[in-house]
């Protein structure tokens, strides 16, 4: 699950989608503020090798 950076970010979110479904905006820039409002995933536990 992506995580947010902080609430603004969350609410923005919500806004530029918002904006994507009323045609305002297109999907390359709802993307590209898509990459920058969530933490990366490098907390995500990682698989165990199996030997």
């Amino acid at each position: 699950m992506k995580k947010y950076k902080g609430a603004v970010y969350k609410h923005l979110h919500g806004e530029f989608k918002d904006m994507f479904k009323d045609g305002d905006i297109t999907a390359e820039r709802l993307m590209e503020f898509e990459q920058n409002c969530f933490k990366p995933a490098i907390d995500t536990p990682q698989g165990r090798s199996v030997k």
